[in-house]
Formats: C-alpha cells, sequence, structure tokens
C-alpha cells in the first residue's frame, strides 16, 4: 500500500468513526441520546424503549414532560412551542427540527 493509498484508508476510518455514511445519522443520534437520557432518568433499560413508547408507561408524569422538553431545549439550544400534546418518546424525537 503506497502513500495515498494509506491516506485514503485513514481518511476512511476517521469518517466512519465520526458519524460519517457508514454510521449513525445525526437524527439517528439524537433519538439515541434522548432514549439513554430517558433510561437513566426513569430506570428502564435502553432496549426496551423506542419511539413509541409511552412516557407515562416510563413513569413520567406531566412536570416531567415539562422538565423534559425543558432540557432539550437547553441542550439543543432551540426554543419549542408545545402545539400538540407531547405523549411518547417520538413526540419528543420529533419536537427537534
Amino acid at each position: 500500500m503506497d502513500k495515498d493509498e494509506a491516506k485514503m484508508l485513514e481518511e476512511s476510518l476517521l469518517e466512519l468513526v465520526n458519524g460519517g455514511s457508514m454510521g449513525p445519522t445525526s437524527s439517528e443520534k439524537i433519538e439515541q441520546g434522548i432514549i439513554q437520557n430517558f433510561s437513566k432518568r426513569f430506570g428502564v433499560p435502553v432496549d426496551a424503549i423506542n419511539s413509541n413508547t409511552k412516557l407515562g408507561d416510563l413513569g413520567a408524569d406531566s412536570l416531567d414532560v415539562v422538565d423534559i422538553v425543558s432540557c432539550v431545549e437547553e441542550e439543543f439550544g432551540i426554543k419549542i412551542p408545545i402545539i400538540s400534546p407531547v405523549s411518547t418518546v417520538g413526540d419528543v424525537i420529533n419536537l427537534i427540527p
């Protein structure tokens, strides 16, 4: 392998490690991060949570939902106008543009 081939291989590997075309998309990373947050917050295994999981099934009440939305706003630097009810993990994920 010559220098050019080695450089191309290194760049390809770096792209994969940094979420390149073969890695998770930014929306998948956001979803994974939110699910991990819910897992820690409510003590539910990550593999038991998906976008259809109802927040109430995790043990969240209305104050938890307000706190969750506030945390999402802060973490992503956005302001979320709540127009429709937030009742599932997917609803929270979909708040992020």
